[in-house]
C-alpha cells in the first residue's frame, strides 16, 4: 500500500493540494481551543491539572492534530493518523468511564472495551466499505453515548459521589437539589439516600435551583420540602437558591416564586436564613 497515496473524500477538494481544504482545516483550531478550556477549568487552586483532565486534553488535541493533518495533506498515511487518535479518544474514554464512573475494576474494564470492539464490528457490519466515506463508524460510539449517559443518569448520586471523592480539592455543585423526580415514597427514599452520599462528600455544595422544573408548577409544599430535606442533609452553609428562569417561567411568574421559596426557609433559624 503506497502511504502517501491522495485521498479526496469531500467537496471541498478539488485538486492535491495542502490548503485544498481551508474551512476542514482551520476549524480543527476548535479542538486546540477546547483541550485549552479543559486545562485552564479543570487547574486545581494548587496548580495542576487532575490526570482525566490531563488525558482528555491531550486526546482532544490529538484528534484535532490528526484531523488537520488529513485534511491538509490528505494521503493514507494522515487518514490512519486520523482514525488512529480518534479511536484512541474513543477507548481513552470508554476505559476511564467504566473505572471512574461505573467502579469497575481492571479486567471488569478491559472486558468491557472487550464488548465495545465486538458490538462495533456487528454494528457496522453491515455497511459496505466506504458507506458515506466511512462515516458510518461513529455510529457505534454514538449509540454508547447513549448508553453509558442513560446508565449514568441511574447511578448519578453515586457515581458523582464517588467522582467528589476522588477531587477533595475541586468544588462540586449540585443542580436542582438532585433534581427529584419520583415523588412516590420509594422515590422520595432513593432521592434522599442519594443526597446523603452527596452530602457525605465536604466539597458537595447543593443548589435550590429549578425545584418546580420536574414537576412542572410552582408548589410551595413541594418546594418546602425539598428545602428542608436539602438543607438538613447540607447544612445552610452549603446551599444557595437559584430561580432557574426563564424555564420556571413557563408555569409560575417571579414574584411567587420567590415567595414561595422564602415560605419554604422561614422556619430556618435567623443565623441560617437567607436575607
Amino acid at each position: 500500500m503506497d502511504l502517501r497515496r491522495s485521498v479526496d473524500l469531500y467537496c471541498e477538494r478539488t485538486d492535491p493540494g495542502l490548503w485544498s481544504e481551508p474551512l476542514n482545516a482551520a476549524s480543527n483550531a476548535a479542538f486546540l481551543v477546547a483541550a485549552a478550556l479543559i486545562l485552564r477549568h479543570a487547574r486545581a487552586p494548587e496548580g495542576g491539572a487532575p490526570f482525566d483532565a490531563r488525558l482528555l486534553a491531550a486526546l482532544v488535541a490529538l484528534v484535532g492534530a490528526g484531523s488537520f493533518l488529513f485534511h491538509t495533506f490528505a494521503t493514507v498515511w494522515a487518514a490512519w493518523l486520523d482514525v488512529l487518535f480518534i479511536l484512541g479518544f474513543i477507548y481513552a474514554f470508554l476505559a476511564r468511564f467504566l473505572a471512574r464512573v461505573a467502579g469497575w475494576g481492571r479486567v471488569a474494564t478491559v472486558g468491557g472495551l472487550a464488548a465495545y470492539w465486538l458490538a462495533a464490528k456487528g454494528l457496522t457490519a453491515p455497511f459496505p466499505p466506504g458507506t458515506l466515506n466511512g462515516s458510518t463508524d461513529y455510529l457505534p460510539p454514538l449509540l454508547a453515548l447513549v448508553v453509558l449517559a442513560v446508565w449514568a443518569r441511574g447511578r448519578g448520586h453515586a457515581a458523582a459521589a464517588r467522582l467528589a471523592a476522588d477531587h477533595p480539592k475541586t468544588t462540586f455543585i449540585l443542580q436542582h437539589a438532585g433534581m427529584l423526580e419520583d415523588l412516590s415514597d420509594d422515590g422520595r427514599e432513593e432521592w434522599r439516600q442519594g443526597m446523603r452520599l452527596l452530602a457525605a462528600q465536604p466539597n458537595v455544595v447543593s443548589k435550590l435551583s429549578g425545584l418546580g422544573t420536574f414537576i412542572h408548577r410552582n408548589d410551595p409544599a413541594h418546594l418546602a420540602w425539598v428545602v428542608r430535606e436539602t438543607v438538613a442533609l447540607f447544612g445552610a452553609e452549603r446551599c444557595m437558591w437559584g430561580s432557574n428562569f426563564p424555564i420556571e417561567k413557563i408555569w409560575t411568574d417571579y414574584g411567587s416564586l420567590v415567595s414561595a421559596i422564602r415560605a419554604a426557609v422561614a422556619r430556618d433559624s435567623p443565623a441560617e436564613a437567607p436575607p
